[in-house]
């Protein structure tokens, strides 16, 4: 298992997220876990297996570049270059 960070989460979201799993007598980590779970069977409708893998090899190949899912579309579309400006990453 490896260790995550999260970064600009809305505090008062996570103060309610946390509340919610202390009140249901779990940690954070399960609370999160569990909403992860429900938030892909929510939206697993969008792709099927195969482009599960293709999405993960070109993760793989391209670790710090973000990219935008789009399923109606092409499977994988790159950043524009202002949104590669705007996240001070070089072109």
């Amino acid at each position: 298992m490896s260790s995550i960070t999260l970064k600009g989460i809305d505090n008062k979201l996570y103060r309610t997220f946390r509340a919610l799993a202390i009140l249901k007598g779990i940690t954070v980590q399960e609370a999160l876990e569990e909403a992860i779970r429900v938030w892909i069977k929510l939206n697993s409708h969008l792709f099927i297996e195969e482009n599960v893998d293709m999405i993960i090899e070109y993760i793989r190949k391209h670790p710090a570049e973000p990219f935008v899912y789009t399923p109606k579309e092409r499977p994988i579309k790159r950043w524009s270059a202002w949104a590669r400006k705007k996240l001070g990453m070089t072109q």
